[in-house]
């Protein structure tokens, strides 16, 4: 079954495993893939910030000009 916050049904026949053992397994499960769907949603949209920022670019506190010199913004 689905986890209700990957979509899956909010019904008896979606419920988890009655054993604790099983239980623990199944959620970490459906949270690592919970978490997996988020970050790829805000990648696919756009919102992330880039992790590696290219060098001289907007988000950088140094400016190269065209003579090659370098400048803080």
């Amino acid at each position: 079954m689905r986890a209700l916050e990957l979509g899956g049904p909010d019904d008896l026949d979606n419920m988890g495993p009655a054993h604790a053992a099983c239980a623990l397994l199944k959620n970490q499960g459906d949270h690592r893939r919970a978490a997996q769907a988020k970050r790829q949603k805000i990648q696919y949209i756009g919102a992330d910030a880039s992790k590696r920022p290219l060098p001289f670019g907007r988000a950088s506190p140094w400016k190269r000009k065209l003579s090659g010199e370098i400048v803080p913004r």
